[in-house]
Parts: structure tokens; sequence; C-alpha cells
């Protein structure tokens, strides 16, 4: 997989899985390597720590450890609400329940079920595209994310418009030729 950073920046970043803390969202900036982030901002680590304490009061409250809770729907409304609490104003719609009562998670989740997604950030490739330096990435994916992957990571098929239209969960995306 290519990267626009030189050696001596390679050196400099970590991947996202070892770069930031295990919450829910991340709470720094990471590199794909087309670039060199930031260092965490004031805000970023206040928001981190404040993730952290409602993960381990909740998850004291529910019977789990931190790293459990950050793993279910109670720890991503705590990050929300973290979000809210250090950013200011009501930006995530969530409740302080949310982050300790499953109940209330599961009813949101079955609430949202169906609903309409629109999705900005989508990405495929070009029938004659023929890079296959790009497997590479699904290889990763397969092996730390998504055991399904595995199906196939010997062709570029998987990439191509045909495809991700047919396997997307996505209602609707604009198409541009940029």
């Amino acid at each position: 997989m290519g990267s626009w950073l030189s050696e001596r920046e390679r050196r400099l970043v970590a991947g996202a899985e070892t770069a930031s803390a295990a919450t829910p969202i991340p709470t720094q900036i990471v590199s794909n390597g087309e670039y060199l982030p930031p260092p965490q901002s004031e805000p970023q680590k206040r928001v981190e720590q404040r993730i952290f304490e409602l993960a381990d009061a909740n998850g004291k409250r529910l019977g789990l450890s931190r790293r459990q809770f950050m793993q279910t729907g109670c720890g991503m409304a705590a990050a929300f609400l973290a979000m809210n609490e250090v950013y200011g104003g009501e930006v995530f719609q969530v409740a302080a329940a949310e982050a300790h009562e499953p109940e209330l998670i599961q009813a949101r989740a079955q609430s949202l079920a169906g609903q309409f997604i629109f999705d900005v950030q989508t990405h495929f490739v070009r029938d004659d595209f023929d890079h296959k330096e790009l497997l590479g990435l699904a290889k990763f994916a397969a092996e730390h994310w998504n055991p399904q992957l595995k199906e196939d990571t010997s062709s570029l098929v998987r990439y191509k418009f045909q495809t991700t239209s047919k396997k997307s969960t996505t209602t609707a995306t604009p198409i541009s030729r940029c």
C-alpha cells in the first residue's frame, strides 16, 4: 500500500490501533499514510479522560471491565456524552442514562433500524484499475477487523462499483468524476 509520507515521517506515526486509546470514538487524529497528524489537543485529552471516567463508573455498575464496557452501545453513549461535555452543546443526541442502561441502547438501535443512509464518503475503483497493492489492505482488514473479508482477498472485484453497491448498507451515495 502506498504512502505520501517519507521513511522518516512514517517512523513518526503509528497505526490507529496503537496510536490512540481503545475508546469507542477516536480521541485524536491519526495518519492514514497521507499526512503527519497533529499531536493530541488538550480538548481531545479531556474527552479521552472523561470517556475513561464514564467507562470506569458505568462499567462497574454493569459488572464490566473498562475494555468490555467500551465495546458496548453504552460505551458509545458515554463517548458521545464526553464530547458534549467537553466541546459544549448537545451536538450528539444522547441521554446520560444511555451510558448505563443497555435497554435504552437496544431501544434506540431498534428505532433507527431501516433508516435512510446517505454516504458521502463512498469509494470504489474503475473497471480498468489494476493496482493489486490495494489487496494488502483487504488482507490486513480480514486479519484484524472483519474475518468475513477473508472470503476473497485475491481480487479487486470487491472494490468495483457493481460489488460495493450490492454489498453496502448505504441507501444512497453521490457519485462524481473526481
